[in-house]
Parts: C-alpha cells; sequence; structure tokens
C-alpha cells in the first residue's frame, strides 16, 4: 500500500505525529509531494544512518 505522504506531512504539521521517517527507497516518490507542500519551509529532514531522513517541525 502507498503512503499518502500529504496526509502525513499534514499530520506532522498540525501536531498528530512529532517526526515522520522517510526510507531512502520512498525518498524520490515523496520529495515530489514535499517540494509542493505550502509548509515545507516549516519542516526540516535529519539524515540518519542507513539513508532514513527524519523529518520534524521547526519551532517558531
Amino acid at each position: 500500500m502507498d503512503k499518502d505522504y500529504f496526509q502525513l506531512l499534514e499530520q506532522l504539521r498540525t501536531g498528530v505525529i512529532t517526526e515522520l521517517p522517510i526510507e531512502a527507497s520512498e525518498f524520490v516518490e515523496f520529495q515530489a509531494i514535499f517540494h509542493a507542500y505550502e509548509y515545507r519551509k516549516r519542516i526540516k529532514g535529519q539524515a540518519m544512518r542507513g539513508g532514513q531522513i527524519i523529518y520534524r517541525m521547526v519551532a517558531e
């Protein structure tokens, strides 16, 4: 089942989830959604070992 990355980003933005882990194999599909996401400048990703990226909201 494909992930609904827009919905996951909305959950991150609204505080339903505190972080959004993205695996290296998901990155290309996720990046297209993330690039078009209106609030992307308020979200930062932290690269982890193994290619995973953890996205979190930036404190205002």
